[in-house]
């Protein structure tokens, strides 16, 4: 019974950790071709962008329908701390190399 819920947990593992190390660590969100989703543009309505630098600290906050000047970084997607509100989407930027 042991050795079959080692193996259930491992196969549940294997299944869900990259999805889970994904949102988790900020890996870079990639597109049904395998293409790495890119910072937008410009703000959607009703959105708000707040971008962190890698240690966290917040770097600049962009309103809705707002254009996005071109970080000289590379961002991806990170879960918002649960104190923002609701229509906030977090990025974490790093300088690129």
């Amino acid at each position: 019974m042991k050795r079959l819920m080692f193996i259930w947990m491992f196969v549940a593992c294997v299944v869900a950790g990259p999805s889970i190390a994904q949102e988790k660590l900020g890996v870079p969100l990639v597109d049904a071709n395998g293409k790495t989703i890119p910072l937008p543009t410009k703000v959607p309505p009703g959105k708000t962008f707040v971008l962190f630098d890698a240690k966290g600290n917040q770097l600049k906050t962009y309103a809705a329908t707002v254009p996005i000047t071109k970080p000289i970084a590379d961002c991806v997607e990170i879960p918002c701390p649960s104190n923002f509100k609701a229509g906030t989407q977090c990025w974490r930027c790093s300088p690129r190399s």
